[in-house]
């Protein structure tokens, strides 16, 4: 279409300069140079008409039936259910300056009705205890003592291990368990890089503080009382805040303290651990069948 408006006007162009060389002003001319012109404005005209069709028709993917999917939205743009048009994407500007995180107006309640009875500290309970029993495994396995090396925060220690439907904690990813020898003399190091914060137990922290930069060369070894220091988080996070979760906290107080003792060798053994969480949970569930059997007896009174 634009080769023949320009071959059109060069037309034009040619015409008018025979008409100035030669003095020709006949109707011939004339006619001639009317047809050109009602030519070039139906070209313009049949352009124009083009455009406008280009335009209604990238508009018509704007505004589509309530039925739409994102898949009917044209490239760049993106619909909702219950969006009456489709929309731009929002760029990574946008969505820093003008989106806005609110408090969320509402939530399912089947699924939650659904997982509330097992809500408590009964079973928040039984699963620190089965927590502290895979640890006791893992410091007394068939391979000899091995330490949990991927635990340097509480997310990532909570992620090597699963739940499973019938509520039931089970290891998952265990590729980071490296193992201690005391008997002759092999500690470990969890990785080469130097770790930070509380949850990590003392001697697992650069123990030269700003005097000398970190190496791994001189960082001094360790063994496997670094788990026992991070069990007391791990149970306090898995306890919660329901009913009955500060009286657990309570009767495991004075063990959770011992666990802290910033010299491993204070600290008890996972055995003692695992035994004290036994001993504690047993107790529990017996009072808490005796105060449910005592209440009954006073409601049928």
């Amino acid at each position: 279409m634009s080769r023949n408006l320009l071959g059109l006007i060069k037309y034009l162009d040619i015409l008018k300069m025979q008409m100035t060389t030669t003095g020709i002003h006949g109707s011939s001319v004339r006619q001639k140079m009317t047809l050109c012109l009602v030519s070039l404005i139906a070209a313009v005209f049949t352009v124009t008409m083009i455009f406008r069709n280009e335009l209604l028709d990238a508009l018509s993917w704007l505004r589509r039936p309530l039925d739409r999917t994102t898949d009917n939205c044209p490239p760049g743009y993106f619909w909702l259910g219950g969006m009456k048009d489709c929309f731009p994407w929002l760029s990574c500007e946008m969505i820093q300056t003008e989106v806005t995180v609110v408090e969320p107006i509402g939530q399912g309640a089947v699924k939650q009705e659904e997982h509330r009875e097992f809500d408590t500290w009964e079973v928040r309970f039984h699963l620190a205890l089965e927590y502290v029993n895979f640890l006791h495994y893992l410091h007394n396995s068939p391979l000899g003592t091995r330490v949990m090396c991927d635990s340097n925060d509480l997310t990532k220690t909570l992620s090597q291990y699963l739940l499973t439907t019938n509520l039931h904690v089970i290891a998952n990813d265990l590729d980071a368990l490296p193992l201690v020898n005391r008997s002759a003399g092999v500690l470990i190091k969890c990785g080469t890089r130097q770790l930070h914060g509380d949850f990590v137990a003392p001697e697992q922290l650069w123990p030269f503080g700003d005097k000398l930069p970190f190496s791994d060369d001189l960082m001094p070894p360790y063994d496997e009382k670094t788990d026992i220091w991070k069990v007391p988080d791990v149970t306090d996070f898995l306890l919660g805040q329901v009913g009955g979760s500060d009286v657990v906290r309570l009767h495991l107080f004075q063990l959770h303290q011992d666990c802290k003792k910033n010299k491993p060798q204070l600290r008890p053994s996972i055995l003692n651990v695992v035994k004290t969480y036994k001993a504690v949970y047993d107790s529990l569930i017996q009072e808490s069948d005796l105060f449910g059997i005592h209440s009954q007896m006073l409601h049928e009174l």
